[in-house]
């Protein structure tokens, strides 16, 4: 119980509540940045295509050129400049970050490598066909041709073929998957959040109930802050449950214990409350609008509680001590001054063999002034200032027929406090001052 007591504390319950908030934080967060992410890669690709787009029209631009400079017209200029752009154009497909779509596709780098390397040992030729002679010029326009058809081709399949286009709709759909997967995931947190929202309140409700009757238990006690004027507290104690436990075992202490709780529960009404402290004593905080519904009460309470019990072929006989703060209309104390009064009141009971004691001032008044009087009396025993006064009156024993031998004497003890008075002798021995004699010592020595 203590354990379970501590795992399902507050703190460690706002401890689980706050992980879990922060979980469900962070999932969304990370929904939210792989949609942006899904948009970037999107975008990505468009530039890619875009850049290869711009790359094919480079390169039909130098092939105009080139088709110039080999008939003998045009301009060394314009060739050099068409030659120097498809140059970077092919040098960012391989080394841009926006190329790193196309790159990651088939063969696509290996082929644009290869590209690129034929070209760089092609440009030198390119770039002086207005000066080669008519059979170097025949070689670089050749060269140059399957070089063009190759990087139109691979143009053509990564812009506008069925492996770019499916590229595309498997990378929306795939983000799509990813992103419905993350709402799946949220609302499965969400579940599992309210799973365990309504399993510790579960559990920490049961946690305050008494597993053999049911009834709340002591830590309702604690909770509780005020007990009305109108409520009577009431403590009840079974005397003879330790008996029936010893005699007959844990399984029949478990059955008185709900045959009590089922008395107790057909007694009290709805504005009643039951609390099982432990297995022999229970408290009730009953509604008591006026001082007959209270005496009605306790007198059935009393009935109800004092009966035979029956464990098998054995029968027992049940008896109640009850201590009780009773309900007042004038002011109404703090509701542990309420419950210490109604406990001082059960244990009074158990002292006195009585039943039902009531907590009432002339109750109240005894007690404290045995209080006082046990001081009083360790003060004047150890020789302090004391309001008490002790005295021993030695009353002689002497025989019938010799009146003036004396045989023995019995001795008389004497008090007397300032503040109370004469006090009777047979408070100070029967309250467990240490006063109390064996019987066959007749003399205080």
């Amino acid at each position: 119980m203590m354990v379970s007591s501590k795992l399902l504390s507050k703190p460690v319950v706002a401890a689980l509540f706050t992980l879990i908030t922060v979980l469900l934080a962070t999932s969304l967060l990370t929904y939210v940045n792989d949609r942006s992410l899904q948009s970037n890669t999107s975008s990505s690709l468009r530039t890619a295509s875009w850049s290869l787009a711009q790359m094919g029209r480079e390169a039909s631009a130098l092939n105009l050129e080139i088709a110039l400079a080999a008939n003998g017209v045009g301009s060394q200029e314009k060739l050099q400049k068409r030659s120097d752009i498809l140059w970077r154009r092919l040098d960012d497909a391989l080394n841009s970050p926006e190329a790193s779509v196309v790159l990651s596709q088939s063969n696509n780098e290996q082929a644009i490598s290869q590209i690129f390397e034929a070209y760089r040992a092609l440009e030198p030729n390119i770039s002086g066909l207005y000066n080669a002679d008519e059979a170097t010029v025949a070689v670089t326009v050749a060269s140059w041709n399957s070089l063009n058809e190759k990087l139109q081709r691979l143009i053509e399949d990564n812009f506008v073929g069925d492996e770019t286009a499916f590229l595309s709709v498997e990378l929306e759909r795939s983000r799509d998957r990813l992103a419905n997967l993350r709402i799946f995931t949220l609302s499965l947190l969400l579940i599992t959040f309210a799973f365990l929202a309504v399993a510790i309140f579960i559990v920490r409700k049961q946690n305050r109930l008494n597993s053999v009757t049911g009834l709340p238990n002591r830590e309702t006690l604690r909770d509780v802050k005020k007990a009305g004027a109108e409520y009577a507290v009431i403590c009840v104690e079974i005397a003879n449950f330790d008996l029936v436990l010893s005699d007959f075992g844990t399984e029949a202490g478990d059955a008185l214990q709900r045959d009590i709780a089922t008395k107790l529960r057909d007694l009290v009404t709805n504005q009643d409350e039951v609390i099982h402290k432990t297995p022999e004593s229970f408290v009730v905080l009953a509604f008591c609008r006026s001082k007959n519904i209270f005496e009605d009460k306790l007198t059935r309470l009393r009935e109800a509680l004092s009966f035979d019990w029956r464990w098998g072929s054995a029968v027992t006989r049940i008896r109640p001590f009850i201590g009780v703060d009773p309900s007042n209309e004038g002011f109404c104390p703090d509701w542990n001054i309420r419950y210490q009064r109604a406990h001082r009141a059960l244990v009074q009971a158990k002292l006195e063999k009585e039943i039902v004691v009531i907590s009432q001032e002339d109750l109240r008044k005894k007690i404290d002034q045995e209080r006082r009087l046990h001081a009083e009396l360790l003060r004047a025993f150890n020789g302090e200032s004391s309001t008490l006064t002790l005295s021993l009156v030695y009353q002689p024993i002497v025989p019938i027929d010799r009146t003036r031998f004396v045989t023995g004497s019995e001795v008389l003890l004497r008090c007397h406090d300032r503040n109370y008075g004469f006090i009777p002798p047979s408070q100070l021995v029967e309250n467990s001052f240490g006063l109390r004699c064996p019987n066959a010592r007749r003399q205080l020595a």
